[in-house]
């Protein structure tokens, strides 16, 4: 193992456990010279990795926090629904849109185009009606009995 990279996650890891720290609070945490914790704190400032205030306590930086999201983002139901709908664009050259019902409202949860472009709807609060719309009366064909009744219900009204 590289023992620099070692010294850098336990650092990073001593600031996410306790941010915001100081160089002193970080430097008790560990078994490291003062030297070398300081070039490293440095160099993670630089890469923004950790992130330095005006009072020099340290927070993870920017460019650590975007590395995560794009991961958690994956895992989630709409990065999952842009993935397959981005796959499936490529795949038959068409637009395509990924859709669920909540309650009896249809939402989209995503939607590529032909030019492989990805629209999320992240404010899905209000939906046309679900006869006016393909996936809308996909939906209905597979809900379940009380909910098409809810929603033909809700249409009628």
């Amino acid at each position: 193992m590289i023992k620099v990279i070692k010294k850098a996650a336990s650092i990073l890891s001593i600031i996410a456990q306790m941010e915001p720290v100081s160089f002193t609070q970080i430097f008790a945490s560990t078994d490291m010279k003062k030297a070398t914790l300081s070039n490293l704190l440095k160099t993670l400032t630089l890469l923004d990795l950790a992130r330095r205030d005006d009072r020099g306590r340290f927070s993870i930086g920017e460019a650590l926090l975007d590395l995560t999201r794009a991961s958690l983002f994956r895992g989630t139901l709409k990065g999952i629904a842009s993935e397959i709908a981005d796959e499936l664009t490529g795949e038959i050259h068409e637009a395509v849109a990924i859709a669920a019902l909540r309650g009896t409202d249809r939402l989209i949860l995503a939607k590529t185009f032909v030019n492989r472009s990805l629209v999320i709807n992240e404010n899905a609060t209000h939906a046309p009606s679900f006869f006016s719309t393909a996936t809308g009366r996909i939906l209905l064909a597979f809900a379940q009995a009380d909910k098409l009744a809810a929603i033909v219900r809700g249409a009628a009204a």
